[in-house]
């Protein structure tokens, strides 16, 4: 979580100074986080990662000879799909998440119709 990771960075300063911030000036905030990791090309992450643990196997600081998984959880971008949510153009399709090119936007009516009644579930 970003709150999370503020929080940890401002109580951890030299973790900070080793992750390349200046720790004489404020750190960045949730928002402007939130907007990197929006606008940030994650391919970008994932190359790096696979470079370090092909190096890192390579020096034989890690085995590879067996998969590990990570199970954590992700969370989807429900503010776009929410019905409850306030985001202005969220039925718009040009306006697609950055994260989530399959997300369908707009909240869809489904209905069951029977002969005396009909149900909608959203």
């Amino acid at each position: 979580m970003i709150s999370d990771l503020v929080d940890y960075l401002n109580n951890n300063l030299l973790i900070a100074h080793y992750c390349g911030f200046d720790i004489s000036r404020p750190l960045p905030s949730y928002w402007t986080l939130d907007r990197f990791l929006i606008n940030f090309d994650h391919s970008i992450l994932s190359d790096i990662m696979k470079a370090q643990v092909l190096s890192l196997a390579d020096k034989g600081i890690i085995d590879s000879s067996f998969i590990g998984l990570d199970s954590t959880p992700i969370e989807a971008n429900t503010s776009q799909n929410n019905p409850k949510s306030f985001i202005s153009n969220k039925f718009n399709p040009a306006y697609q998440p950055k994260a989530d090119k399959d997300c369908k936007l707009g909240v869809h009516a489904a209905s069951n119709q029977t002969d005396e009644k009909k149900y909608k579930f959203y």
